[in-house]
């Protein structure tokens, strides 16, 4: 079976290794020709290559493309634009010999532009658009992929709640799963971490961990609201004589240049560690290794005033996956995220708490992980196109 793939692939790009086992080859559809991954199924068709004139006019377009995502009109005159600077790729596109069409999965990875691009010349097509990411704001390619491609992949029926009441579609006749989604791990590590001895073994206090690409300091940011703002909690954690390490590439300052972490980190009598990214990328193995030395895995944080963390309610972090196929629980509080709670209480792989002392004097044994796999995800795309759309 063969698959065209609407947009890069996203972080971790490693899962897609499963893929393999179920699509003889990926025609993988991008702005540019930057790639980390080097699959021999996997052929890349980028509108340009980086670093030309092409390219350079093509940034320009998308850049528009992001300025008029709450003006229709103006949006789909820059894609005529595009697709009449594009047009030799583009039919080059059509011509691809196989109906499976996938686009995923947020809402800045440009795949929703790209569809939108694409889509006179794949019109004939099975189109999946799977949806992970999204904010309240009101986004013209997220409208135009719900409302045009043949199926819907959603994380849970809650989104598909907020979906109605942000667009106002009826989805009567879309095909719509549930309960999937892309960020499960590749089988490729899940079947070999090791599982060395938890750091709590030696300490005899519970270990926690903080994965975030960045954090920040203060409340306030427009896209990630309260999500990466972990002082609360961190600070909580500490006073319960804990431990906790965060793990980021990135803390953005006070708006008076502040650095909280630091700050925590220096008065922590060692409690409070912060530390460089795990490399999943270019040593995954030494990255779960060590990820699996933890107890406890902290996901989003939530503050009930901020309106993005409505819509983490019901998302799913990546995180958590990191989390299961290391062997450590992700926990959350009670009515904090009502998807993730479900999951936890179905499957008993992690904590819902109600107060964080409660976790003092958690067994972790008595807990066991939820492993799906990218294998998994990718079996249940075959079986959908498979199936008359």
């Amino acid at each position: 079976m063969e698959l065209i793939k609407i947009g890069n692939f996203d972080w971790p790009s490693s899962r897609w290794a499963d893929s393999h086992s179920v699509f003889d080859r990926i025609y993988l559809i991008q702005r540019d020709d930057v790639i980390d991954h080097d699959f021999s199924w996997v052929e890349l068709i980028s509108l340009s290559k980086y670093g030309t004139l092409k390219n350079r006019f093509n940034g320009l377009l998308f850049k528009l493309l992001d300025n008029f995502l709450q003006k229709p009109f103006l949006y789909n005159i820059v894609i005529f634009v595009i697709r009449i600077f594009n047009i030799n790729t583009l039919i080059k596109i059509s011509k691809i010999d196989t109906l499976n069409v996938y686009s995923s999965y947020n809402d800045y990875d440009r795949s929703d532009h790209l569809t939108v691009i694409l889509f006179p010349f794949l019109r004939d097509k099975k189109i999946v658009r799977a949806i992970k990411e999204s904010r309240p704001d009101f986004r013209y390619p997220e409208l135009f992929c719900l409302s045009h491609c043949n199926t819907i992949i959603l994380n849970s029926i809650y989104n598909l709640d907020y979906f109605k009441n942000k667009y106002k579609i009826d989805f009567s006749k879309k095909n719509i799963l549930f309960d999937l989604d892309e960020d499960w791990r590749s089988i490729v590590f899940s079947e070999k971490i090791k599982f060395p001895e938890k750091f709590s073994e030696k300490t005899k206090s519970k270990h926690f961990v903080i994965l975030s690409g960045r954090v920040f300091s203060e409340l306030g940011n427009v896209r990630s609201g309260a999500r990466q703002y972990y002082i609360k909690l961190i600070e909580e954690i500490i006073k319960l004589g804990q431990r906790v390490d965060l793990y980021t590439g990135e803390v953005v300052l006070t708006s008076n240049g502040i650095d909280l972490y630091n700050d925590i980190e220096r008065t922590s009598g060692g409690l409070f560690n912060v530390k460089g990214l795990l490399d999943f990328k270019n040593n995954p193995m030494a990255a779960y290794n060590t990820l699996s030395r933890y107890d406890f895995g902290i996901l989003h944080n939530f503050e009930s005033d901020q309106k993005v963390s409505y819509f983490d309610k019901f998302n799913i972090p990546n995180r958590f996956y990191e989390y299961q196929i290391s062997g450590v629980l992700p926990i959350v509080k009670k009515g904090d995220s009502f998807v993730v709670e479900e999951i936890i209480l179905k499957n008993n792989c992690g904590i819902v708490y109600e107060e964080l002392g409660e976790l003092s004097n958690c067994d972790v044994t008595e807990y066991k992980m939820y492993n799906p796999t990218f294998k998994d995800y990718c079996f249940k795309l075959k079986e959908i196109y498979n199936t008359d759309i």
